[in-house]
Order: structure tokens, then C-alpha cells, then sequence
């Protein structure tokens, strides 16, 4: 994957390519985070899954609402407690001609209780390690990336919303990085999923105008063992995985976790 990608500077739609799909993507970097490493890892994991009902959570750009409607997936759900970022994902829907019905709302997920289940869900959850206190940026981009003061808080709130969401034999996909405390996010899933790796990366830890107090955060966690990364050229960096959760249906659970 190219490792350099648009974070802060969109005065036009950007022209990201998944596989052979041409995704036009605007977002006001102020409020909307732009598709990131770990989205577009998700996005290229995702293209050909098909579902009668998806859901993805945290939707932000819409990129990977728009990529499960050209998947084939029969009805698509976005949310996001961003109300700025469902505007964001409305237009580039638009932007991107999608007729098939796409579904969006500002909800907080934690407590969303649509009535029937999904069949797939991915979401692109906040995982960056930052310190208690410190908001990043705006309110709508602290949403997309505050994970919390070990990066695992947005992880597991993900995971247990897509848990009470998914039906029997559905499938959550979802990005972890090595930075934060691995077994500890997985631990949520054990039991009532059934989770393997479907791909890999490595991806820059990228915080530009935080650099300094989060990048101090993260040595403190290396040092106490928590976060895996090293620094190339100056640049922090971790390998992230693709994951996906398989939902065990009734009388399989306790099935073990890959």
C-alpha cells in the first residue's frame, strides 16, 4: 500500500483506488478524517464481501459505505456520533453516482438498537494512544482517533457494539494495530467469535500537529511493553492487521479464537 495519502490538505475530491474501484472522496480535514491507512486497508480487505444487511460504524468519509454498495450488499447502514461527518458522507455518495439505498445516521452506536440485525459490519475504530485530557484537533476528528489513553477504549466499545448488532454467522471486519495492548481487544470477541487475519500492513504513526505529546505517550507505553513499533527515518511506525469476526451461531460458542 502507498504510504502516502492526503490526511490534511483536500480542497478537491481526492481520487483514492481500491482494487479497481475509483473512489472520489472531499472531506473538511477540520472537522472529517480523511480516509486513513488503517480505511483504506479496511477498504481493499472488504471489496467483494456481500451481505443482505451491512452496517458500517464510525462511517466518517463514507468511503467504506460506498465500497460494500458496489460490492453488491443489498442494503447499507452508515452511522456516525460525527454529525458533520454524515453530511460529509452524504455528498460523497452523491459524488460517487450510488443508487443502491444507503442509510445514514448520527448515533452514538454504543446504545443503537436498530430492530433487525446486520449480516456484516466493518468499522475503522479510534485506536491512537492519547494522553487523558487532550482533545485532538476538533471535536469531530477527537472522535476519529482519540482511542483512548492505551488505544484500546474505541476498540472494545466497537466490538461490543458489533456484537449486540451482528446476527448469527454475521461478520465484523476491523483493523488492530500492534501498538496497542493486542490480546486485551481480542479478549471481548473470545467465546462468541470466531476471528482470523485477513491482512496486513505496516502504517505510519502520523499525528502531525500532536506529534510531540503523543509520540512522548507512545514511548512511555513501549517502554512498559504495551505498544509494539519502531521508528524508520524518523518515523514511528507498527504493523496493523485486517481481522475478521465471525459471529458463532447457537451451540458453537466457545469455539476458540484464531
Amino acid at each position: 500500500m502507498d504510504a502516502h495519502y492526503p490526511l490534511f490538505d483536500q480542497p478537491d475530491a481526492y481520487p483514492y483506488v481500491v482494487g479497481s474501484h475509483r473512489v472520489p472522496i472531499r472531506v473538511d480535514p477540520t472537522d472529517v478524517l480523511p480516509p486513513s491507512e488503517a480505511t483504506l486497508a479496511i477498504a481493499e480487505a472488504i471489496v467483494g464481501m456481500r451481505a443482505r444487511r451491512a452496517l458500517d460504524i464510525g462511517t466518517g468519509s463514507g468511503m467504506l459505505a460506498i465500497l460494500m454498495q458496489r460490492s453488491g450488499c443489498e442494503e447499507v447502514w452508515g452511522v456516525d456520533i460525527n454529525p458533520r461527518a454524515i453530511k460529509c458522507a452524504a455528498a460523497n455518495i452523491r459524488r460517487n453516482g450510488m443508487n443502491a439505498p444507503t442509510h445514514l445516521k448520527c448515533v452514538d452506536v454504543r446504545g443503537w438498537l436498530p430492530g433487525e440485525r446486520f449480516d456484516l459490519i466493518v468499522g475503522n475504530a479510534p485506536f491512537m494512544p492519547v494522553p487523558s485530557g487532550m482533545q485532538i484537533i476538533s471535536e469531530g476528528i477527537n472522535w476519529a482517533v482519540n482511542g483512548g489513553e492505551d488505544g484500546t477504549v474505541g476498540l472494545i466499545e466497537f466490538e461490543c457494539a458489533a456484537s449486540r448488532l451482528l446476527a448469527d454467522g454475521g461478520r465484523y471486519v476491523f483493523a488492530l494495530p500492534h501498538f496497542v495492548d493486542y490480546e486485551k481487544v481480542l479478549q471481548t470477541l473470545r467465546g462468541s467469535f470466531a476471528v482470523r487475519k485477513i491482512a496486513g500492513t505496516v502504517m505510519s504513526y502520523w499525528p502531525p500537529d500532536w506529534e510531540d505529546a503523543c509520540n512522548s505517550h507512545m514511548e512511555s507505553l513501549v517502554r512498559s511493553g504495551t505498544a509494539q513499533v519502531w521508528r524508520e527515518d524518523g518515523i514511528v511506525k507498527s504493523v496493523l492487521d485486517i481481522l475478521v469476526a465471525t459471529r458463532l451461531r447457537k451451540g458453537d460458542e466457545g469455539s476458540p479464537s484464531a
